[in-house]
């Protein structure tokens, strides 16, 4: 058996014993990449072979995980029991078991099926179908039925092997009126008009109008919805359809037909989906009406209409919400209305109003209406947090901002602690190996089921859900802070950076902030001229130092480049060809370098505009910037349509800020103020 995994402290040579154990490991680490590549050309006799030479090896239960599920694809699956059993703490014994789940299925043998279900229940949810015919064949014909029908509704249940419990749901006397009516909600909402047509059979015909309506009304909705009668009544099926034309004409601008994508348009569908509701306001009861002309108020405050401010304001009490008192007060913002902004920052709730956001901007409210004492007051509070309204607000009193950094004495027993652990070890391996991804399932799974003793012991934690008294919490902040210690001095930043924020360990900016792959940052900040304090922040924001970050639009690597993006700056790089690798950090930076430096030059240096045009795209900016000039850059990030960048420009010039300071060896340079003081005018976008 491999002896547990020790490191040298750093800086001092390792001992014989480490030294041995090293050299062990990287033979042992040799063989198992033989044994995955023999895997992937299905040659088991070499893997089993390859397998016996490994019994030490941490990560040689995963190949008896993969021997195993090769052989159930051939046939038997006679190894798979034996395999779980003994490795029930692997996350990938999850998927040989959600495989095996399938397999039975297949074979029909719904007995076993319903055991594993039950020792795995996310693969029920992942494969209702299984789930539902579990149920059926082992007795549980009602349960099978009532669920099928729920799948049913939602749109699915086609599938041929469901047909027996069909049958027995009609016998049942399914499908309800109502059911149809649900199902064809669900397919509609998708645009299966084909899988919709069926259905009307059964509908009245009151319903099958409306489905034909709404059909018509994808495509023309301001037409279908001139054309349509008063209602005569309150009716749920009649709202759902008009409420779902009425928001499909707000995302359109009629007076230049068709959809904008993205929601950029001038405004014009939103109005005339306004006035639409207000003459067929009687279909709706006061909950979805209100539901409505909220999501129709809201969307008029993002484009920024005049009408948004009235409208948010006519908003009934019990459908107002976070969402819509901030929209209203960063309307008034943008009109320069200090005293409304003051009226709308009162009404809200306590836990909005004191949110660093809106006391920095009552502050400003207070400064502008002449009310300095307070304001100053206010800016006081705020500029001892750190953060951007607290670095702007710092600025107003002419204050540093604290960005003073401390670090706890490292936890050398329990960093020993932690290295013991098997899912510690299996981490550091296949990091070792390439391949974080399987090393993040590893890294949480083992820290989230271990506990630390006040006395620093490590022990597997006996159930979840517990209460947690406060030297519980006191011992879980200290295994995170150990965690991250350890993540980053294995240059896994990414890991580091979340268990430094589990932690809580929001003084040790040096492992909140590292500046990692110097080399490569420097070497770009020096060919496009940006400060390497900025590509850091970026890097920090996107992708938190993950080289090998997906998102969900399919943007990748540090800078999260999207590759048709990536591409086209590629071909401009000295007339390179081909695709880049945006998983080579080298690579993404130089790439995603040199996009945010066109990016300040097409909006002529300014920085908050930027990096706003990185997140959101720089065609949607201009037109944000058509809407109206902007004086002051704050109140332009403050009426940033999109959340997600709102945020996203906060965050990186805040992050900037602190780069500037770790590189400048705790002296600033860095002003937000004086980045978002000039005026943000389309002129100056360079279109």
């Amino acid at each position: 058996m491999l002896a547990a995994c020790v490191v040298a402290a750093p800086g001092l040579p390792a001992s014989p014993a480490v030294a041995r154990e090293r050299a062990g490991l990287a033979a042992e680490r040799q063989l198992f990449r033989q044994a995955r590549a023999a895997l992937a050309r299905h040659d088991l006799a070499r893997v089993v072979a390859l397998r016996k030479r490994l019994d030490g090896y941490p990560l040689a239960g995963y190949l008896d995980i993969r021997l195993a599920a090769e052989r159930m694809r051939r046939g038997s699956d006679d190894t798979v029991p034996l395999v779980l059993a003994r490795y029930p703490d692997l996350p990938d014994a999850r998927d040989l078991r959600d495989a095996w789940i399938r397999d039975l299925a297949r074979r029909g043998q719904w007995p076993a099926v319903a055991r594993q279900l039950r020792l795995l229940p996310a693969a029920g949810v992942r494969h209702p179908g299984i789930a539902i015919l579990a149920r059926f064949y082992t007795g549980d014909v009602a349960g099978a039925v009532a669920a099928y029908e729920a799948l049913w509704r939602r749109g699915g249940g086609d599938e041929d092997r469901l047909r027996p419990v069909a049958r027995a749901w009609r016998r049942a006397g399914g499908p309800t009126a109502e059911a149809r009516w649900e199902r064809a909600c669900a397919l509609m909402e998708r645009g299966r008009w084909s899988r919709v047509r069926p259905l009307l059979d059964g509908m009245s015909a009151t319903d099958r109008q409306l489905m034909r309506r709404w059909r018509s009304g994808r495509r023309h909705p301001a037409a279908i919805l001139a054309r349509w009668p008063l209602p005569a009544r309150v009716d749920r099926h009649e709202a759902r359809v008009l409420a779902r034309l009425l928001r499909l004409l707000s995302r359109r601008d009629p007076p230049f037909g068709g959809r904008r994508r993205g929601g950029d348009g001038a405004g014009g569908g939103v109005v005339a989906a306004w006035r639409a509701a207000d003459r067929l306001r009687r279909a709706f009861d006061p909950v979805a009406w209100g539901r409505l002309r909220r999501r129709l108020a809201l969307r008029a405050a993002r484009r920024q209409l005049p009408q948004a401010v009235e409208w948010l304001a006519s908003l009934p009490e019990q459908v107002q919400s976070d969402g819509t008192r901030a929209w209203r007060a960063r309307l008034l913002l943008a009109d320069g209305d200090w005293p409304g902004v003051l009226r709308a920052i009162a009404a809200m709730p306590p836990e909005q109003r004191h949110r660093p956001e809106w006391a920095y901007w009552q502050a400003r409210a207070l400064e502008q209406l002449g009310y300095g004492r307070e304001a100053r007051a206010l800016f006081g509070v705020l500029a001892g947090g750190r953060g951007y309204f607290s670095f702007l607000s710092a600025e107003r009193l002419g204050l540093p901002y604290r960005l003073s950094s401390s670090s706890a004495e490292p936890d050398a027993a329990l960093r020993r602690a932690l290295l013991r652990l098997p899912g510690i070890r299996r981490a550091r391996e296949w990091l070792r190996l390439g391949l974080p991804a399987k090393a993040r399932r590893e890294w949480f799974r083992a820290l989230q089921r271990v506990d630390v003793s006040p006395e620093g012991v490590v022990a597997a934690a006996e159930r979840r859900g517990r209460d947690r008294s406060g030297g519980e919490r006191m011992s879980a902040r200290r295994k995170w802070y150990a965690a991250a210690r350890l993540a980053r001095d294995w240059g896994w930043f990414d890991r580091a950076i979340l268990a430094a924020q589990r932690a809580g360990a929001v003084e040790d900016l040096p492992l909140r902030f590292p500046l990692a792959w110097s080399r490569h940052v420097r070497r770009a900040a020096a060919r496009t001229g940006l400060d390497p304090a900025l590509i850091w922040s970026v890097i920090r924001q996107e992708s938190a130092f993950n080289a090998q970050a997906v998102s969900a639009a399919g943007a990748r690597g540090l800078m999260q480049l999207r590759p048709s993006t990536a591409a086209m700056v590629w071909r401009r790089m000295a007339g390179r060809r081909g695709r880049p690798d945006l998983f080579d950090p080298r690579t993404n930076i130089m790439i995603g370098s040199r996009y945010l430096a066109a990016m300040v030059r097409r909006f002529d240096g300014n920085l908050a505009l930027a990096v706003a045009a990185f997140n959101a795209g720089p065609a949607r900016v201009a037109r944000w910037l058509r809407r109206r000039p902007w004086e002051r850059g704050d109140l332009w990030v403050a009426a940033i349509p999109f959340r997600e960048t709102r945020r996203y420009v906060q965050q990186v010039l805040t992050y900037a800020a602190v780069y500037d300071w770790r590189l400048g060896g705790g002296r600033r340079s860095f002003s937000i103020s004086r980045l978002l003081g000039g005026g943000f005018r389309l002129a100056l976008a360079g279109e």
